[in-house]
């Protein structure tokens, strides 16, 4: 009973011994350690009066570009009546550096006029009244049909003002004539430009056609950036969710 009292007795002593050499020495190592001092009076209370917050500035994002848009100036030139005038006027645009594309359009243009007598109910009265108008001097007519029934064209005119004076002239003989403007499908051709100062730059540009003229236009808008999709989530990962 004594052996055990004494093996007791010493197991406690070894570990008082091995509590006071490491436990506690490094306790008080770091009771040691120097506290950062508090400056008491330069602490305010966030409510106290007075006291505004200040945002914490953010930084700037790594390789962050600056996007900066330069206005955008663009121009219309035409219309070219002739495709190959419009060819040779944008290859003389490529020889001072000017890009351009080439657009066409078709729409109903007047190409000339005619005077003429409406249709008659008869052939032979529409034969009669060329054999007035030759006695009246005006040989230069024709017979013509329109809608099964006959008329009388009196000429065809390029020019607007040359027509209207061949209707006032059968007019002070007593023949009532009309005069019609004639449209055909037309296809013009234009260049669109882009640029800055493009009206000085071109102000001795020879367009190679009659009736070209340079115009300023509203520039088409930039196409929006596509929106990066949202990432794909990892395997497994929906069924996990759907678990908890």
């Amino acid at each position: 009973m004594m052996r055990w009292f004494f093996a007791v007795l010493v197991l406690a002593n070894l570990g008082l011994w091995m509590w006071a050499s490491w436990y506690k020495k490094s306790a008080v190592g770091e009771a040691e350690a120097p506290r950062p001092q508090v400056h008491a009076e330069q602490m305010k209370l966030l409510t106290e009066p007075g006291v505004k917050l200040k945002p914490r500035p953010k930084p700037p994002e790594p390789n962050a570009e600056v996007a900066v848009v330069a206005p955008r100036h663009c121009y219309r030139t035409g219309p070219f009546a002739e495709l190959d005038a419009a060819i040779a006027a944008g290859k003389r645009l490529e020889a001072r550096g000017i890009g351009y594309m080439r657009q066409e359009e078709t729409r109903p243009a007047v190409t000339g006029y005619r005077v003429f007598l409406p249709p008659f109910p008869s052939r032979e009265a529409a034969e009669r009244k060329r054999k007035e108008l030759v006695r009246l001097g005006f040989q230069d007519q024709a017979l013509t049909q329109e809608g099964g029934r006959y008329a009388i064209s009196l000429g065809l005119y390029s020019i607007e003002a040359n027509a209207i004076a061949h209707q006032q002239r059968l007019a002070a003989k007593g023949v009532a004539a009309k005069l019609e403007p004639i449209r055909q499908a037309r296809t013009a051709y234009w260049l669109e430009l882009s640029g800055e100062n493009l009206f000085e730059a071109l102000k001795d540009f020879d367009w190679g056609a009659a009736g070209v003229s340079l115009s300023e236009l509203a520039c088409p808008a930039s196409p929006s950036p596509p929106t990066p999709a949202a990432p794909a989530a990892p395997p497994g990962e929906d069924a996990d969710a759907r678990g908890r």
